[in-house]
């Protein structure tokens, strides 16, 4: 499987929402028992009350990847379950984003080519009944034939993702997409300082924090990041 997660498990105190940790913050290691095995667990994403996470999990050898989800229930994070959304394996699901008002949630799959790992960016809605809604498939020109990865969103709806489509300037750049009307998208790359492969983290609370990428910016043993 083509795939990069820079993104580990960071620290949320308890099951309460996160907090700005501010500039300079060191990462401190989270190990809830129900959610950290020997295996992989990577790209936590966390509904604006935190109290719901989606993430990804995968055997040892990084392998049948997978979006699992636990909750707060009675101070501790429950046994993680497979997303409602998901589809069983050999179908690869992976990178999960819940927006920054909780009602979406975006991600990659294969299922609508599971032969051949073409991972392309799906989403679900929450319903009023706090249900997550039949997964869709973004149109083209967000989805290629190649694939597309880590989609994240900013609080102004641009979506940003992976995608090793040709035109880039890398193995694989980050293209930024808006929806201009519904279903009709505009995307763009941004730039040759974006390859040749990124990463975007989370905000940790609506309207705090920005995207970071990962990117290569000078000879090929050189990785730095910009923002």
């Amino acid at each position: 499987m083509s795939f990069v997660s820079l993104t580990a498990l960071v620290a949320l105190p308890g099951c309460a929402p996160a907090t700005n940790p501010g500039a300079g913050a060191s990462p401190v290691p989270w190990t809830p028992q129900a959610v950290s095995t020997e295996n992989y667990e990577s790209s936590p994403t966390f509904t604006p009350d935190g109290r719901e996470m989606y993430y990804v999990a995968a055997d040892r050898n990084f392998r049948n990847y997978r979006i699992l989800r636990s909750t707060c229930q009675a101070g501790d994070w429950s046994s993680p379950q497979p997303a409602p959304f998901g589809l069983p394996l050999p179908v690869i699901e992976a990178d999960p984003f819940v927006t920054h008002d909780g009602r979406r949630l975006y991600f990659i799959s294969s299922r609508q080519a599971p032969d051949r790992e073409d991972f392309d960016i799906w989403h679900v809605e929450r319903g009023a009944d706090g249900a997550w809604g039949p997964a869709v498939r973004l149109p083209e020109p967000v989805n290629s034939e190649h694939a597309e990865l880590l989609p994240r969103v900013t609080a102004d709806g641009t979506l940003y993702f992976g995608s090793d489509r040709p035109g880039g300037y890398g193995q694989s750049d980050i293209y930024a997409a808006t929806e201009d009307r519904p279903g009709q998208w505009t995307v763009r790359n941004v730039g040759p300082r974006s390859a040749p492969w990124p990463t975007i983290t989370r905000r940790t609370s609506p309207g705090m924090g920005r995207p970071w990428f990962w990117c290569r910016t000078e000879a090929p043993d050189r990785t730095s990041t910009a923002s």
